[in-house]
This record gives structure tokens, C-alpha cells and sequence, in this order.
């Protein structure tokens, strides 16, 4: 029999006592809801990094309901945490995450504390690796926290220009400016633009130096300067021509990438010159598609994409094989060339079938999954399954194949493929509460409270339980649909644990 609502906060309190660490629980104004259930649930994580990130996903639940003294409460506690577990990476990433809820929830001064303390680990971190990933975060932060962190945001964007390394500043550079342009400011990032130039000029590898012009150009083609980014797309054309192709995977990419730009700048007999780089098919079809995605006219996208069809049967290697044929696939049917679409799903199903050690990664027959629900063909998804070397392979495909659904809009078929992935989840020898910690995720956007809670109920892990819980509070509360029956069953099932 179900415990009523108070009656099952009480125990879920009571359990949480007496395992709860000493760091306080933050208040809310109403420890009955699915927020304040998850707030309860993440307290009793020792991990005080894991805590604060969590609070700081469930203070994202409290300020789209409007309450803004959770909020508060909820931030702060964050803070505190990430505080006391020092200066590491994993703390200001934390931090930064925070600074903006804190500004939002009126605690300017908590806030400026976050983001200071983010730049003092910018300026005094030696790996220029991690300075030039922390500091576009720490721009996007200050620029979220709004005017009184301004100043800070002034000092954040010249530790870009102070790191050593002329890739890791260039990438620094680029990512602002992308940032910036995100945020719609009125700031023009042009002078990003022109800061960056000459470090990618000093970057060793012209591959590297190529991709990075080719994003600068498209940096300024998206700000409305044409002839600068007509200028940069040039530079990244020179430095590609200066020798041979590629020899190793990241020359591959980085080409893969300018390719993709060049056409995208209208510059195609250029981008096609490039493709006969490739020494491996499989990055000439890579580029292909990308050049048929840049290309103004359904003839002119379906030439190219027979081009990149001739250079997939030349791919030698049986996983790189499988994953052009799912990209063509999803290529054919964005120009609604659905027999040819069909025609390279089924190639990749083929090999698939046949060499089921390509399911190890996931990641293959995901993709295959999503581009068959985008073309209808859930049958064939079926199929997919049944072929799934494991119940948490099954479990996981069934996953990738519901997020697409949702991302349609078709929820209740979602229903189905999580259900698949729930039952798959019961009879997992491995990973079962990480699948069922995203499954948890599905239901709660296809609005299934009960099932996600009966989802919760099976989970045994303490820390995926307790993210379980906060993703369900943070999707489900906020759309109203939590009623007070579905509380006092998750309530409940806390409570036991």
C-alpha cells in the first residue's frame, strides 16, 4: 500500500538523516515536489563535486518555476560545495555553471565570487590546453550573469590573448567569438577575428592552420563581413596547397572540416580540387557530403552525393564502411531521395547483421537507429534490435532510437522504444542503472511520470539514482503535469532506499 505524501517525505528524510553528510541541506520552500525530492535525493551523495553539480541542474528546474527563494538556496549550497572541494577544474566548471543562476536569483555577490574565482584558476593554470577551454567559459558565464559582471568579463577575454601557445590562443579566440555571436550581443567579434589571425599564422601543421582559418571565415561570414571571410577562406586554401594530402587521422579531419567551409563559402570547384587529397575514401565521402549540404540546388546536392556513393564502395574497413552508408542514408533523405536513402540504410543493416562486433560502440547502430525512425522505418529499427549482441546494447539503440522520436514529436511510439529499453534494462549483466538513468530522461520528456518513477524504483546506484531523479524534477515540473499522486509514489520509492 502507498504511504501518503507526507508520510513518505518523512522517511525519505529520515533515511537521508542518517546517511546524509555534514555539509547542510539547502532549504526550499516545499520538500514534496519532484525538485524538492531531488534536492533531498542528491544530499545524501558523499561526493560534494557530484552535489553541486546537481543542485546546480535542479536551480535551472527552480528558476523555470518561478521560485526564485529555492533557487537561491539551491545555488548557494552549489557554491559552497564546489567551494570547499578547492581549486581543481571540475570545481570551476561548477562554479561557472553557477555564476549565472546566482545573478539571476539576485545574489550578485555570490556570483562575481564564482566567476572571480574562475579567473584567478584561468590566470594561474599552466596547461594552455585547459586555459583554452576555460576561459570561453568563463565569458559565456560572465556574459550570462549580466551587467555587474562586466568588468570581469573585460579581464576574462584578455586571458585569451595572454596564452602562450598560438593554437590552443587561436581556439580560445574562436570559441569567444562564437560564443559572443551566440549571445547576440552588440559587440562585433571581428576583433576576434583579426586577434586570432595572426596566432593561426604561427601554428605548426598546415592542416591545423587551414581548419582554422576556414572557422574564422565562417566566423565572418556569419557577422556580415564577406570580404573578410572571402580573404580567410583564401588563406585556408593557400596553406592546404602547399603540399601533399594528409597523412594522419587529424590532418583527415582538420581537411574534412576546411572542405566543409570552403564549399560553404561558395568557393565548390576549390572544395572539390581538395577532395582528391584524401588518400582514404572514407574522408573524400565525408567531404563530399559536406559539400552537397553547402550546395544551392537539389540537382546540384544529389550530383555530389552520387559522387560521394562511388567513393563509398572503394572503403575498405568494415566500420568505416557502415558509418558512410548510415551518413549517406541520412544525406539522401534530407533531399527527399528516399529509394537511395533506403538503399544505403539497408547496406549498413547488411554489414551490421553480419558483424556484430560493431554494436560494441553503440555509436553505429544509434545512428543507424535514428536515421531509420527519421525515415519511418521502425520495423526496420525492430530488426536492428533483435540483432543486438546484448540487452544493454538493445537497451541503449532503444534509447537513441526514442530521443529521435521525441526530437519528431511522436511521443507515444517513444513509449514504446524506452519500454523496450526498460525491459532490456532488467535483464542488462552491465551498465543497467546508467541505461536506466537515460531512460528516466525519456520518459520524463514524453511526460510518462509513472513509468520513469517505476524506472527510478529499479535503480540501485546512489549517484544514478539520484541524477535520475533531478533530470525527471527538472523536465517534469516545471510542464505542470506532476501531480500530487506521482510525489507521493517517488516519495515513496526514495524512501525505501
Amino acid at each position: 500500500m502507498k504511504l501518503s505524501l507526507l508520510g513518505a517525505v518523512g522517511l525519505l528524510l529520515l533515511s537521508s538523516c542518517r546517511s546524509t553528510p555534514t555539509v547542510p541541506r539547502p532549504f526550499v520552500a516545499d520538500e514534496t515536489t519532484f525538485l524538492g525530492l531531488a534536492v533531498v535525493e542528491a544530499s545524501r551523495l558523499p561526493d560534494e563535486l557530484a552535489r553541486a553539480e546537481l543542485y546546480r541542474q535542479i536551480t535551472l528546474g527552480y528558476q523555470a518555476t518561478g521560485d526564485e527563494a529555492s533557487m537561491r538556496s539551491v545555488a548557494g549550497a552549489g557554491l559552497q560545495l564546489a567551494r570547499a572541494a578547492g581549486p581543481t577544474e571540475q570545481s570551476i566548471r561548477v562554479r561557472l555553471g553557477l555564476a549565472p543562476l546566482l545573478a539571476a536569483a539576485g545574489e550578485d555577490a555570490s556570483a562575481q565570487d564564482a566567476l572571480e574565482a574562475g579567473l584567478r584558476f584561468v590566470s594561474s593554470a599552466e596547461d594552455p590546453e585547459v586555459r583554452a577551454e576555460l576561459v570561453p567559459l568563463l565569458v559565456q558565464s560572465a556574459l550570462r550573469s549580466d551587467e555587474p559582471a562586466r568588468p570581469i568579463l573585460r579581464r576574462s577575454v584578455e586571458e585569451a590573448y595572454v596564452i602562450d601557445d598560438p593554437e590552443h590562443r587561436a581556439e580560445a579566440l574562436i570559441r569567444i567569438a562564437e560564443v559572443y555571436q551566440a549571445a547576440e550581443t552588440f559587440l562585433s567579434v571581428t576583433s576576434f577575428i583579426h586577434q586570432a589571425s595572426p596566432a593561426v599564422r604561427s601554428v605548426p601543421g598546415r592542416f591545423t592552420r587551414a581548419q582554422l582559418f576556414a572557422r574564422l571565415a565562417d566566423l565572418a561570414e556569419r557577422s556580415g563581413e564577406a570580404v573578410l571571410a572571402a580573404r580567410l577562406i583564401s588563406s585556408a586554401i593557400e596553406e592546404v596547397d602547399m603540399g601533399g594530402g594528409p597523412t594522419s587521422e587529424d590532418e583527415s579531419r582538420h581537411l574534412v572540416t576546411t572542405v566543409t567551409q570552403v564549399a560553404g563559402l561558395r568557393r565548390r570547384d576549390d572544395a572539390l580540387r581538395l577532395v582528391e587529397l584524401f588518400a582514404l575514401p572514407q574522408d573524400a565521402v565525408r567531404a563530399m557530403i559536406g559539400i552537397s549540404e553547402a550546395a544551392q540546388t537539389r540537382a546540384a546536392r544529389l550530383d555530389h552525393l552520387r559522387h560521394a556513393s562511388q567513393l563509398a564502395q572503394r572503403v575498405e574497413d568494415t566500420a568505416q564502411f557502415t558509418a558512410v552508408h548510415i551518413r549517406l542514408a541520412a544525406a539522401y533523405y534530407r533531399v527527399a531521395a528516399s529509394s537511395r536513402a533506403n538503399e544505403h540504410a539497408d547496406r549498413a543493416a547488411q554489414v551490421l547483421a553480419s558483424a556484430p562486433d560493431l554494436y560494441a560502440g553503440i555509436e553505429l547502430p544509434g545512428e543507424l537507429a535514428q536515421v531509420l525512425v527519421r525515415m519511418d522505418r521502425l520495423q526496420a529499427v525492430r530488426e536492428l534490435l533483435l540483432q543486438a549482441p546484448d540487452e544493454y546494447v538493445r537497451g541503449a539503440v532503444s534509447v537513441r532510437a526514442a530521443e529521435q522520436l521525441i526530437a519528431d514529436g511522436r511521443l507515444g511510439l517513444a513509449d514504446d522504444f524506452l519500454t523496450i529499453a526498460l525491459i532490456a534494462s532488467d535483464e542488462a549483466t552491465y551498465l543497467a542503472d546508467s541505461l536506466r538513468r537515460a531512460i528516466v530522461a525519456g520518459f520524463a520528456r514524453t511526460g510518462s511520470i509513472r513509468l520513469a518513477i517505476r524506472t527510478v524504483e529499479r535503480m540501485t546506484d546512489a549517484r544514478l539514482r539520484a541524477e535520475a531523479v533531478t533530470v525527471l524534477a527538472v523536465v517534469a515540473e516545471p510542464t505542470g503535469a506532476v501531480i500530487p499522486m506521482y510525489r507521493a509514489d517517488l516519495a515513496s520509492v526514495l524512501a525505501t532506499r
